[in-house]
């Protein structure tokens, strides 16, 4: 293990010796008719990462869904129950806890 450690140590030094001192981005204006621009750049980016977290939450949905049908414990949001009975071929959450949930909200 230390001598991984060590290897990656020098590969990273290796690496970086040779990097400059200072390294020169773009120029950013200030200027009041680029702001809307920046706003839109982060509001895209913004919208892109909600995306990605979106489908990253669907796909592992979707592919622990049978798990999804047994868990029912005393807290969990009244709306993922419901969903998740929805895709059980037999529902498992009882009329009597339903108005539970309901009223505990």
């Amino acid at each position: 293990m230390l001598v991984g450690l060590a290897v990656l140590r020098y590969a990273g030094l290796r690496v970086a010796h040779g990097t400059p001192a200072v390294i020169k981005g773009p120029t950013i204006s200030l200027a009041p008719s680029v702001l809307p621009w920046y706003a839109g750049l982060s509001v895209g980016r913004m919208l892109a990462a909600y995306a990605l977290s979106l489908l990253f939450t669907l796909i592992y949905f979707l592919a622990h869904w049978p798990l999804s049908c047994w868990i029912h414990q005393p807290g969990f949001d009244l709306s993922r129950q419901l969903f998740a009975n929805s895709l059980c071929t037999s529902p498992s959450l009882p009329a009597s806890r339903l108005f539970a949930l309901m009223i505990s909200v």
